[in-house]
């Protein structure tokens, strides 16, 4: 059996603590005779009856919406992920990794502390290279820079994919 840290113990609980608090406050918040009083004024429920008089049916629109978000990625996006997953196709993987770029990119840029002025030194080099195509511009007052990949380096990216496997 594998042994782990205690302080790696100690931070799970810290942070379960962290997000689990403010759930149990707000629970009890809604269950006491008086907030300001505590469990010591008794339970009751008739906040959760006044709230859901005023706002029952927009809860039961929500849960609605919600399953049928379910359903619709049960159906649908469950057997698409899994005939995804298991082809071997090229177009597969730099499909998987273009609808990962969302979740991807943001987490990368702050993982490695890219600050303007880096990410600007890493395009560039990247356009020197001959892989992206620095386009300038404006969107109304404001500069925008768009990134655009050249053939030079799509067919880089692409080697890359195929040693990735």
């Amino acid at each position: 059996m594998k042994h782990h840290s205690p302080m790696l113990l100690l931070v799970t609980v810290l942070v379960a603590l962290f997000m689990v608090t403010p759930i149990v406050l707000s629970v009890l918040a809604g269950l006491v005779n008086n907030y300001s009083q505590g469990l010591s004024s008794g339970l009751t429920t008739r906040w959760l009856v006044q709230v859901w008089e005023g706002y029952g049916n927009t809860v039961w629109a929500s849960l609605a919406l919600a399953a049928s978000c379910v359903l619709g990625t049960a159906l649908m996006g469950v057997p698409c992920a899994y005939a995804l997953a298991t082809s071997k196709s090229r177009w597969a993987r730099a499909f998987e990794e273009l609808i990962t770029l969302p979740v991807a990119v943001p987490g990368l840029a702050t993982a490695l502390a890219l600050a303007n002025n880096a990410l600007s030194s890493h395009l560039h080099r990247l356009e020197s290279a001959g892989y992206v195509e620095l386009r300038r511009g404006f969107l109304g007052r404001k500069p925008r820079t768009r990134v655009v990949l050249t053939a030079a380096g799509r067919a880089a990216w692409l080697a890359h994919l195929d040693r990735l496997g």
